[in-house]
């Protein structure tokens, strides 16, 4: 890259971190969000072949972070370097990894595409605690599991539960009925979450619905479903 191309390159790149007006300062009088932005402009600029980044987002702002977010896929898109990037954040990791290797300690638990690690994880501990909401991981109590596995557990996302209403349970195909009662309810920002337990075997699960759904209140009871084609078995 010629002298005037990596000029334009700074330029852009101050201009889209939102530097220009601090492009005077030294380091020490920046702060801390600033000077991850810094960092990360700098590692970009070098155009490596392999880029290790290590939580690049973890001080900045929302507004910071969906810029360096956004150049992070940008420079991922073009293919010419080699990314490994440490995240605490699984939507961190999904969004911009074309395969994500979880930790455990200091062993590599599982190494999958985004997709299939959401959709099929490995195991109930990884389903139990990957991602906001978590998926649900109960015990099968009495569910056929197609694999023929005596001891097993089922998983299911929150988003994937019904709460059946008159006569839905008659309409309904196989797979995983109960009642429960509503214990907590939450607002996560653009949904409504509704902390339950399952009356029989007090097996506590998470339900996800839209805002605007209909009015539920703590200490109700309610028949719930999750059809067979969405519910996933571990070991």
């Amino acid at each position: 890259m010629s002298a005037r191309d990596t000029g334009k390159a700074v330029d852009e790149l101050v201009r889209r971190m939102g530097l220009e007006n601090r492009i005077h300062l030294r380091c020490a009088s920046l702060s801390g969000g600033e000077r991850q932005r810094v960092q990360v402009a700098r590692a970009l600029l070098s155009e490596p072949g392999i880029l290790l980044l290590d939580e690049p987002l973890n001080h900045l702002d929302p507004v910071s972070r969906k810029v360096v977010l956004d150049l992070l896929l940008e420079y991922r898109d073009r293919g010419q370097m080699t990314v490994v990037h440490v995240t605490h954040s699984i939507d961190e990791a999904c969004l911009l990894g074309d395969r994500v290797a979880v930790l455990e300690g200091r062993k590599l638990a599982t190494c999958l595409p985004p997709e299939d690690l959401a959709q099929n994880p490995p195991n109930r501990e990884l389903a139990s605690r990957l991602g906001f909401p978590p998926m649900n991981v109960l015990a099968c109590n009495g569910l056929t599991n197609p694999s023929g596995m005596e001891s097993c557990w089922v998983s299911f996302h929150p988003q994937d539960v019904e709460i059946l209403l008159g006569n839905d349970l008659c309409d309904r195909e196989s797979g995983w009925h109960s009642s429960a009662e509503i214990r907590r309810i939450e607002c996560w920002w653009r949904h409504t979450g509704l902390r339950c337990q399952e009356i029989n075997s007090h097996q506590e699960f998470l339900i996800q619905q839209p805002l605007g759904s209909p009015k539920r209140k703590t200490g109700e009871q309610i028949p719930v479903f999750v059809p067979a084609s969405r519910l996933r078995y571990l070991a």
